[in-house]
């Protein structure tokens, strides 16, 4: 029942309050009161904010002590960023880590496509959290651009971020990874991995190579022939014929036959 001019009124404070300097201090106020806003009035208030307020509402939605008050903020957030990709993408880039990494995961939520280059950027950042969450974005984005921006991930310091990137280009069977996954595949580096990461990287390069894999699979698995020839590492073997299952074809199949007398459990 509010009046035309009430209306306008509102809309030009909610147009000043949007301002983060203005709207920062007065969420601070609001949290440190012993009640919170009730409930409808502040919804009412928050709903008209400005799309610039994003950031702030971000922060405050995380971190607000009264549950009433996250709730209404996440929902305005979430209106925002939805009517609004735009500036939740300009907000990716952010310098403060707690914005920019809730920005990051709105846009896995949202799963905007558009958000895939400054995603991308972030892989190069120092923070890990932050980096984390953008490959998880990433793998929930999934498009081609989204896959593509994920092969970077694969020589990550962390490894938890190495497997997710790994493991999402397996379950989208992304051939754009295999001139990288078979450079690590074939490289000494592998036995320094630890058999969880070694596994994953031998199912993405049998998931993606095909036929043309077996020969390399095939001298893995068994190794120089001679006396004075040694066999591959085990592990790495083992590695070898899960990637040849994983293939499934009938020259696979052939290699994994010999296994049949194979000594090593």
């Amino acid at each position: 029942g509010i009046s035309g001019a009430a209306s306008a009124r509102i809309d030009i404070l909610s147009d000043r309050v949007s301002d983060p300097e203005m709207l920062g201090p007065l969420l601070a106020a609001a949290n440190d009161a012993a009640l919170p806003p009730p409930r409808e009035e502040f919804a009412d208030f928050v709903r008209r904010l400005r799309p610039r307020a994003l950031g702030t509402l971000f922060v405050w939605s995380a971190q607000a002590k009264h549950p009433d008050m996250r709730q209404v903020l996440a929902d305005a957030a979430d209106l925002i960023a939805e009517s609004h990709p735009e500036e939740l993408v300009k907000l990716i880039s952010s310098p403060d880590p707690l914005v920019a990494e809730e920005a990051v995961k709105r846009a896995a939520a949202s799963r905007s496509e558009a958000a895939v280059p400054a995603l991308a950027k972030v892989l190069s950042v120092a923070n890990e959290e932050l980096r984390a969450a953008a490959v998880a974005s990433l793998a929930e984005i999934a498009t081609p651009r989204a896959l593509f921006a994920l092969e970077r991930a694969m020589d990550d310091r962390n490894r938890g971020i190495r497997l997710t990137a790994v493991k999402t280009l397996t379950a989208a069977a992304h051939k754009g990874a295999l001139p990288r996954v078979t450079a690590l595949v074939t490289s000494r580096e592998i036995r320094d991995s630890d058999r969880t990461e070694r596994l994953a990287l031998f199912e993405l390069y049998g998931t993606l190579c095909g036929d043309a894999g077996v020969p390399v699979l095939d001298g893995m698995l068994y190794g120089p022939q001679g006396f004075f020839k040694r066999k591959s590492d085990p592990d790495v073997r083992s590695c070898a014929a899960a990637a040849l299952g994983r293939i499934g074809t009938a020259a696979a199949r052939q290699v994994l036959e010999r296994c049949r007398d194979e000594k090593d459990l």
